[in-house]
């Protein structure tokens, strides 16, 4: 449709497009995202529990906090994506890999990461390197790491202002350009292909919960409350 630049910028501005674009994506992709709320439900259920055990001082809270980040950001990412914001959402989804690595590099006893990130010393963007490299400490499946590796240089594409990231405000085949939300046909296989990556996602967070929880078990401060118990 036609529209003055003020009508343009103000249904940009306050969303106006968002829900029928969102009632697009439940035509198309109901039941997965239905899937992927309930998953998230549980996943949250498995915070709170962990909030409430391992909440303790500054460096058990930060971990508690990075967790609620990764619930925070991989929801967020949904609904930017189930209203077209494609880069926004892949810059999203990058957070939440590299939070994922963060939670497993500072939670293990012995390594210096968390200390160094309280000291300014430590670089987020290198999370990722670091857990491939402490794989075998950290118990952690190579594969599955190599799998996050290719994934969050993938995002990295979105998180900088390329012309791939370039496609959330475009159609594709070439009948409008966009200010807000958006549902453009042509990238349905887009859409399925990142929508299935988040709800299989959110199904390893709780796996990734449960790993840091058997690490920080071995914190003295929490080992010491289990063998009193």
């Amino acid at each position: 449709m036609n529209l003055a630049p003020d009508e343009l910028i103000h249904r940009a501005l306050f969303g106006i497009d968002d829900e029928p674009t969102r009632q697009r994506f439940i035509e198309h992709f109901g039941a997965q995202i239905c899937q992927f709320e309930t998953t998230m439900t549980s996943v949250y259920e498995s915070w709170e529990e962990f909030d409430k055990t391992f909440t303790k001082d500054q460096d058990s809270g930060t971990i508690v906090g990075i967790l609620f980040g990764v619930i925070a950001r991989l929801i967020l990412s949904m609904k930017l994506l189930m209203a077209g914001h494609i880069t926004l959402a892949g810059a999203a989804k990058r957070q939440v890999i590299e939070a994922i690595a963060l939670a497993l590099l500072f939670s293990k006893q012995g390594l210096p990461f968390l200390h160094q990130a309280w000291e300014g010393k430590f670089s987020a963007h290198k999370a990722i390197t670091l857990i491939i490299k402490h794989q075998k400490k950290l118990n952690l499946n190579k594969e599955a790491l190599e799998i996050m590796r290719e994934a969050r240089n993938f995002y990295d594409k979105l998180s900088h202002p390329t012309i791939f990231s370039m496609g959330d405000t475009i159609n594709l085949d070439g009948t409008g350009i966009y200010l807000g939300a958006s549902f453009d046909e042509v990238k349905l296989p887009f859409y399925h292909k990142e929508i299935n990556l988040r709800v299989g996602l959110s199904n390893i967070i709780i796996n990734v919960i449960e790993g840091v929880t058997r690490q920080m078990r071995e914190w003295p401060c929490f080992a010491e409350a289990k063998y009193k118990e």
